[in-house]
């Protein structure tokens, strides 16, 4: 929502920035071409009042050399050119008039055929004429072509006065003003420079009052977004300052209030749920999600919040292409089974139910409701209530059997010792097979003080214990004689700290335990141990359990062994106990954790250990 927010604010402010250069190039342009209209009148005037005055001045000294009568027209002409050719004073009176205006580039004064014969630029003398563009084409342009013509481009334009004799068609002179461009150029560049300046710091303060405005304009927003952070992270949605909160915002906020409840009891309701409820809008983006999603899926957090149904459940896999289809094709499903890999554990089965929510409009897509349950849960319950069930019932039979059996076999024991002094070597063989009866007891009495020790109450010896230490410890211990069987073993932790209140002895034999049934089962053909410790996922309440899973590549358990696993006295191997396993099964039950398996044939065993962390343990276990 905060990303919202700040999109809301830069579009705000960008279009009040855009708003402030579109008035300021308007109004630039418009005084702008302003300026050069006035201007281009007042050359054209200062043009014409300059040419007026030349072509005054020439007439009345050309008058003075036909005063004479009897004069003809040919003379007359030539005494004309001749004035106007020799004339200093004329050629001073061009370069003063030139002078009056600043955008004026010369003046001169041609004669019928375009010669020149006198002009403000001693060097054109006697030159012809060249034919620029008339000045008023410059007038009649429109504003932009006349503001680009005046501005960018290098243009001299003409502005022709003829002078001639009364009577004849064709004039004697031409009174030419040239007008440049550069020059008109120079005398608007200043101005420009000034409206520049002007448009620029009217620019920086509407920036400036933009940022101002849009968060004045976008606090209430901000409250709005802080409530529904709040809400999504189950906390109640709070008016942190009231003051600043417009009254129409006043009533977002109390609806927001009233939202954050119905909302937090709605996850409270789900987290009691045993299925994980995951909720959907029309766009596919997860709306809610149970706690048991966490758990079941593998996801935290993090990972739920802000994706969509493609991030959760890629196309590719079987489940997310099945809940798409669901989607799309408006075709719900129910309790229809899948495999789902979880990051870092075993695949699990679960069964997943889809609902549709209804859509407003006619072709509207709908919302989604889905409920994914672990099949094999309900299973695994089972078998680990009958696998308790029966350690309970061996150790009511442990009680009360072994202590019947250990008095008779001392007897019998004090008996072999009588016996074995009367016979005194009396008998050819007979001490011999008192010997083998011996030693039968002796194995007699060891059973049953195991059935004892399995049984007797324990009492911990709680200490804080460092998981990832414990585990290190060992996989030194065990790693030689591993190395000897050409099993290697790999050991992986992720970042911690992992700590415990735990019985060191006790959860260091167990994991040992675990640890060697691994490396025996390929001490055949050798292969790989891994050893890893990690957290299943991260809650908003820190945790609190992690993982240390030993994971061999040996042949496997069969199928019809996996029920008996974790049974007393049950073994595999032929010089096995069958009491490893139960105990660690039992020592993970007095940590407040759990051992459980998986088992591919061929692929190997891995054995998990989940295992409370030290925040969400008590101050004491009971035993």
């Amino acid at each position: 929502m905060r990303t919202g927010v700040s999109s809301i604010k830069t579009r705000l402010v960008i279009l009040m920035i855009t708003m402030a250069l579109a008035i300021a190039i308007a109004v630039s342009a418009v005084h702008l071409n302003g300026l050069v209209n006035t201007w281009l009148d007042g050359v054209k005037e200062r043009v014409e009042l300059t040419a007026q005055q030349v072509r005054t001045t020439l007439t009345q000294r050309l008058s003075q050399q036909t005063e004479e009568e009897g004069i003809t027209a040919e003379e007359a002409k030539r005494r004309w050119y001749a004035a106007v050719t020799a004339d200093t004073d004329l050629q001073q009176l061009l370069e003063r008039s030139m002078a009056q205006s600043s955008a004026i580039l010369e003046i001169s004064i041609a004669d019928e055929n375009g010669v020149i014969l006198n002009s403000s630029n001693n060097s054109r003398v006697g030159a012809k004429q060249v034919d620029n563009p008339p000045l008023d084409s410059l007038l009649a342009m429109g504003p932009i072509g006349r503001f680009w013509t005046t501005l960018r481009k290098r243009v001299e334009y003409q502005y022709r006065l003829p002078l001639g004799i009364p009577g004849s068609p064709k004039p004697v002179f031409q009174v030419e003003v040239l007008v440049s461009s550069v020059l008109l150029q120079a005398a608007v560049a200043p101005h420009m420079i000034g409206i520049a300046t002007v448009s620029a710091l009217a620019v920086l303060v509407a920036i400036a009052l933009s940022l101002l405005a849009a968060n004045m304009a976008l606090a209430p927003m901000q409250q709005v977004d802080r409530a529904l952070d709040d809400i999504a992270e189950g906390m109640p949605a709070v008016v942190r300052d009231p003051g600043t909160t417009t009254k129409e915002f006043a009533v977002v906020q109390s609806k927001l209030t009233l939202l954050g409840e119905q909302f937090r009891g709605a996850q409270q309701l789900l987290q009691k749920l045993e299925d994980a409820i995951l909720l959907f809008d029309s766009d596919e983006n997860l709306i809610l999600a149970g706690e048991p999603a966490h758990r079941l899926l593998g996801f935290s957090r993090s990972d739920l919040k802000g994706k969509s149904l493609r991030d959760l459940f890629p196309p590719a896999t079987e489940l997310g292409a099945a809940l798409r289809n669901a989607i799309h094709l408006q075709l719900p499903f129910e309790k229809r089974p899948f495999t789902w890999d979880r990051r870092g554990q075993a695949p699990m089965r679960l069964s997943v139910t889809v609902e549709l929510l209804p859509g407003s409009g006619r072709n509207a897509r709908s919302g989604a409701l889905v409920s994914i349950r672990d099949a094999e849960g309900r299973k695994q319950v089972q078998s680990q209530l009958d696998l308790s069930e029966r350690l309970t019932a061996i150790g009511r039979l442990t009680g009360g059997v072994a202590h019947e059996i250990k008095n008779p076999l001392n007897a019998i024991a004090l008996r072999l010792e009588v016996l074995r002094a009367k016979l005194n070597d009396q008998v050819e063989g007979g001490s011999e097979e008192i010997d083998i009866i011996a030693s039968e007891v002796t194995r007699l009495d060891r059973v049953v003080k195991t059935f004892l020790d399995f049984n007797r109450p324990v009492t911990l010896n709680l200490v804080d214990v460092d998981v990832v230490d414990l585990v290190t410890e060992i996989v030194t211990f065990v790693r030689p004689e591993a190395e000897a069987v050409h099993v290697q073993i790999n050991q992986v932790a992720e970042p911690g700290p992992f700590l415990m209140h735990a019985d060191r002895d006790l959860l260091k034999q167990a994991m040992l335990n675990v640890l060697k049934n691994g490396v025996e089962a390929m001490s055949a053909s050798g292969g790989v141990m891994r050893v890893k410790v990690e957290r299943p996922f991260t809650t908003s309440r820190g945790g609190g359990q992690c993982i240390v899973s030993f994971s061999d590549s040996g042949p496997g358990i069969p199928e019809g062994n996996r029920d008996k696993i974790f049974q007393l006295y049950f073994s595999t191997k032929t010089k096995g106990s069958g009491i490893g396993l139960a105990m660690a099964y039992r020592v993970a039950q007095l940590h407040g954790g759990k051992i459980d398996f998986t088992s591919e044939p061929g692929k190997g065993t891995t054995f998990l250990f989940v295992l409370p962390l030290l925040e969400n343990r008590g101050e004491t276990v009971p035993a």
